[in-house]
Parts: C-alpha cells; sequence; structure tokens
C-alpha cells in the first residue's frame, strides 16, 4: 500500500472514529479520566449525551451507557451483508456507518467470537475488492462505478484506477498504439 494510500484510509478512519454518537446513560457516572488532557462526564442516569465515537466506546465497553440509534452490527447482519455480497453481481451497499457498528461490535464481544467475525469481515472484503479492482480495470466504462463503496473503498479504487491507466499508458506508449 503506498504512503499516500495509507494515509488516506487512515484519515477517513480517524474521522470516522470523531464522528459523534447519541448514547443513553445507562449509571449516574463522574468525571472520566481518558488519559492525557481528555477527561469526559459527569454524567446523570437517563441523559442522551453525543460524543466522539471514540470516547462513545469507553462508556458503552465499561456499561455505562447505550447506543441511542446506531446499535453495533451483529454476526447475523454480517453475514447478511456477505450473502448479497456472494450473490450480487455489483457492489452491495453496506449498512450506515458500517465498519463503526463493526468496531463496537467487535469491542464488546469475546475473544472466541472476535476470531469468526474476523474470518466473516475477511470473506466480505475480499468479495468487496474484487468488484472495486474490476471497476477500477473498467473505470473509464463506468462512472456509476463507487455508487456503494465505503469512502475507504473509494480512496482505493481511486488509486488502482490511476495506476491502472498510468500502466496501460506507458505500455501502449511503448507499444507505439493508442
Amino acid at each position: 500500500m503506498k504512503a499516500t494510500l495509507a494515509r488516506q484510509v487512515s484519515r477517513l478512519l480517524f474521522q470516522l472514529e470523531e464522528q459523534d454518537i447519541q448514547l443513553i446513560i445507562l449509571k449516574s457516572t463522574p468525571r472520566l479520566d481518558l488519559g492525557g488532557d481528555e477527561a469526559i462526564g459527569p454524567f446523570n442516569e437517563g441523559e442522551v449525551v453525543t460524543l466522539p465515537a471514540w470516547q462513545a466506546l469507553h462508556l458503552v465497553k465499561a456499561g455505562l451507557a447505550k447506543f441511542r440509534n446506531d446499535e453495533p452490527i451483529n454476526l447475523a447482519e454480517l453475514y447478511d451483508c456477505l450473502w448479497k455480497e456472494e450473490r450480487q453481481a455489483a457492489l452491495q451497499p453496506l449498512p450506515k456507518n458500517f465498519l463503526l457498528r463493526l468496531r463496537f461490535f467487535i469491542e464488546a464481544s469475546p475473544d472466541d467470537e472476535k476470531k469468526k467475525i474476523s474470518s466473516v469481515f475477511r470473506d466480505l472484503m475480499c468479495r468487496r475488492l474484487e468488484k472495486v479492482v474490476k471497476a477500477a480495470l473498467r473505470a473509464r466504462q463506468n462512472m456509476k462505478a463507487t455508487e456503494n463503496m465505503l469512502p475507504e473503498e473509494k480512496v482505493l479504487y481511486s488509486e488502482l484506477a490511476s495506476n491502472i491507466n498510468e500502466w496501460l499508458s506507458v505500455l501502449h506508449k511503448f507499444l507505439n498504439i493508442e
């Protein structure tokens, strides 16, 4: 992975972690130190709060809050995404906030279940990657190719399409063809 591609994807993932998430506080909580200069709270039971996803994860993992809207993805939903991806030629849309919700699910899962989640996620990403690569190979022919891609997949697609076009251009120049 080129450094620029890795940086672009890391930036998108950072933006995901900074996305605001609404929580319902389950237990009154004093001010919590998150390390460094970061602290959150205090919170009252039943209060609805909005926090960046990375902070929300701390409260949910500690059993102090639950998600108001975006529940974590469960294994059945992940299998459903894989099933749809395997049966359709086109890239299938993923649920809203897919990666963030999947991260919350993984963080809350026991270690033995994390292996299963990882395997299903890897299979899903491989199916999607095949479709992203095929779309990049046909980049000039299909402008709607990025319609159902995650932002992270769009970055990869763009880099692949650019590199493939540059590679073809060099070969065409070498072969003296257009």
